[in-house]
């Protein structure tokens, strides 16, 4: 059984390794979306890429399969895998409400740009959890994500806290 914080690791990873990998593939930027739009407003818009959910679910997998052959944790090789592509699509199903309530990109969406790679992944393991577990889940993944944007404005990576 899949515990929290082995939720929010590997969720986690796979939302921090989009940005990451562009330098090392930067012609692989094609938007999710393809450029194409709903209603007169991108679907998901430029930053959710074919190249984030690929490289962040690989990532997130891949670790997930270290991670568990070293702790003989969860015999499933796909935990990982599912993690990942759970957090980066709870991010891009994200990204599609924000334009339609009309929030830019790069703007911030108070809680739910915080929390939508949270939701995402649990909906992956969504038998593994109850919904105690699923509230503990979404506060812990805020402070985390709070925390992780914190250090990233500190140390001059992020130019905003949230």
């Amino acid at each position: 059984m899949i515990n929290l914080f082995e939720i929010l690791i590997f969720a986690g990873l796979a939302n921090m390794a989009p940005p990451l990998v562009v330098p090392l593939f930067p012609k692989m930027n094609t938007p999710l979306d393809c450029g194409h739009s709903f209603k007169g407003t991108r679907i998901f818009g430029d930053h959710k890429t074919w190249r984030g959910l690929i490289f962040g679910t690989l990532i997130s997998g891949l670790a997930w399969i270290i991670y568990s052959s070293l702790t003989k944790t969860d015999p499933n090789l796909f935990l990982g895998f599912q993690l990942g592509f759970g957090a980066l699509m709870g991010d891009a199903i994200k990204s599609f409400f924000k334009r339609r309530v009309g929030v830019k990109s790069g703007q911030s969406w108070f809680p739910f740009d915080q929390i939508d790679w949270v939701i995402g992944a649990s909906l992956m393991v969504i038998n593994q959890i109850n919904f105690l577990k699923f509230l503990l889940l979404l506060i812990l993944g805020l402070g985390l994500h709070l925390i992780v944007k914190l250090l990233g404005y500190l140390l001059k990576i992020n130019p905003t806290i949230i």
